[in-house]
């Protein structure tokens, strides 16, 4: 499904901008008055999301907040040095503390990175979006998605489906201009893949950033190229981890996932 911006989209969006700014009395009271404007009736879940999204922000920069970042901020610590257990003790002990939902997204995610916890970390994250899915939701639907592909295609889609209109409500952010793009990017690399159009990702590949290189790299594996996908991470992978922390955590996710992406590309090649 492709999912378009429109007028009512845009308006959407404003009211995600007053968010992340911080502006939470007044996104709350136009969140309100959306749920009785019947042209929006048919945008309920980017409104819960929404909703979602304040509440989450507005425990984040309230009474616990020094807690909450003291547990994230141990805890990813722990998580960039691949100490798993270690990070599952600190968001756990950040759940228990604060009761904030992105716990269950961290717990989710960290447990998600390891190949003998996968299916317990599917499980948090399905919580998460079940009962907040606000702040990582777009993170966390993008993993759902991955994780069902080949175990209930039906599961898979609809989990796309709501990233996409994730995606959409986020993505002009003017704030964050350059998620917008990456977005778009991410986008563009799933239908080249989708098209089986190989050549034009691996010219992509050479004008990209880390992240893209690696989606590009994931991508390949998804459509069974595992040689192709092989070489280009051979070749990339420790060039890729020296430019920044982030970059380090993305080839991290990969290799995570590579697993779950080889699986992938044989179910598409038997397809």
């Amino acid at each position: 499904m492709k999912v378009e911006m429109n007028k009512e989209r845009e308006y959407l969006n404003h009211i995600y901008n007053m968010i992340y700014d911080k502006n939470f009395d007044a996104a709350g009271k136009r969140i309100d008055d959306l749920r009785k404007n019947r042209d929006f009736h048919i945008y309920s879940f980017e409104i819960d999301y929404l909703n979602a999204y304040l509440n989450e922000q507005e425990e984040m920069y309230g009474e616990k907040k020094e807690l909450i970042e003291e547990y994230l901020s141990a805890g990813r610590d722990s998580l960039y040095y691949n100490n798993f257990d270690e990070a599952l003790d600190y968001f756990s002990a950040g759940a228990y503390t604060t009761e904030h939902p992105i716990f269950d997204y961290m717990i989710g995610k960290t447990m998600y990175m390891t190949q003998d916890r996968k299916e317990e970390g599917v499980k948090y994250l399905e919580k998460y979006i079940n009962e907040s899915g606000g702040t990582k939701a777009f993170k966390a639907y993008d993993m759902l998605e991955e994780y069902y592909y080949f175990l209930d295609i039906g599961k898979s889609k609809k989990y796309q489906k709501k990233r996409d209109k994730v995606m959409l409500v986020t993505s002009t952010n003017y704030v964050r201009k350059d998620r917008k793009i990456i977005f778009e990017e991410i986008k563009e690399v799933e239908e080249l893949g989708k098209n089986n159009k190989i050549d034009e990702l691996y010219k992509k590949f050479n004008e990209s950033s880390d992240e893209i290189k690696l989606r590009i790299i994931g991508e390949l594996y998804k459509r069974a190229y595992r040689k192709q996908a092989d070489n280009l991470y051979k070749n990339n992978k420790r060039e890729i981890e020296k430019h920044s922390k982030n970059s380090k955590r993305l080839v991290r996710e990969l290799d995570a996932n590579k697993t779950l992406y080889i699986n992938k590309g044989k179910h598409n090649a038997n397809g």
